[in-house]
């Protein structure tokens, strides 16, 4: 058996005990989202980004996007305690998530507007897709998310699918 296959069992084992002992100790559902939120890989993530401060903070804007998409907003402020960041970085990282788009409802398109005249995907789970996909864009580069760039995306993402499915 791999290593990584090994730390797998041994983690999703941990996590089970971890979940069962939330649950067997009265832990509120919101206290048990904390926590799992707080040790899961968006936590790590983020944790791993603010062990490197000072070094070049601009090059790991993506990369705190994405781990704060994967930890939750809701989240941010107890795992800036729990590492105990200084307040510069709180700051940095705060302007960070308050000028980013890290879930589909904050999207300036939305399912309705892939479905209408100018992208006309049809009901389904198309819609869902194409709309991960723009969230994706514009977790990369938050100035993607105007009404413009994004239809203009989901166009060439329906093109793309559609030549897929001919295939």
């Amino acid at each position: 058996m791999s290593k990584s296959r090994q730390h797998r069992l041994v983690e999703s084992s941990v996590d089970r005990r971890i979940v069962e002992y939330l649950r067997d100790h009265k832990f509120s559902n919101n206290e048990r989202k904390c926590i799992e939120a707080l040790c899961g890989a968006g936590a790590y993530a983020l944790a791993s980004i603010l062990r490197q401060w000072p070094v070049l903070p601009q090059l790991y804007e993506e990369k705190i996007r994405i781990a704060v998409m994967m930890l939750g907003r809701e989240h941010l402020d107890q795992l800036l305690d729990v590492v105990e960041a200084c307040e510069p970085v709180r700051l940095w990282i705060r302007h960070i998530v308050n000028t980013s788009v890290l879930h589909v409802s904050e999207l300036v398109v939305n399912g309705r507007d892939l479905m209408g005249p100018d992208v006309e995907l049809s009901r389904g789970p198309m819609i869902g897709e194409c709309l991960n996909e723009l969230l994706w864009r514009c977790i990369l580069d938050p100035s993607q998310n105007t009404r413009s760039l994004l239809l203009s995306h989901a166009r060439i993402w329906r093109d793309d699918h559609d030549e897929h499915e001919d295939t």
